[in-house]
């Protein structure tokens, strides 16, 4: 298995590019069923025309699709 940052360093290499795809919220990095790091992508849609689009795998890494609902800022907290 390859480190951690290594998968890390290929997110932050492709996050700009994935998140401009349309459905995409997010892109994070988990493990699947059998322990290995994979780049999760998550989106809002649960519709082909969405995971169709995105990459079976980055940079050799599999891609994981998670179909999430939307995300939504909080408010920051304040100091105290």
């Amino acid at each position: 298995m390859a480190d951690l940052s290594d998968i890390n360093q290929v997110k932050r290499r492709n996050s700009a590019a994935i998140l401009k795809m349309p459905g995409v919220q997010g892109i994070g990095v988990e493990g699947d069923e059998n322990g290995n790091d994979v780049l999760a992508i998550y989106v809002s849609a649960n519709s082909p025309e969405v995971t169709d689009l995105l990459p079976k795998e980055i940079e050799g890494y599999p891609v994981k699709v998670v179909h999430s609902s939307p995300f939504r800022s909080l408010p920051a907290k304040s100091a105290s």
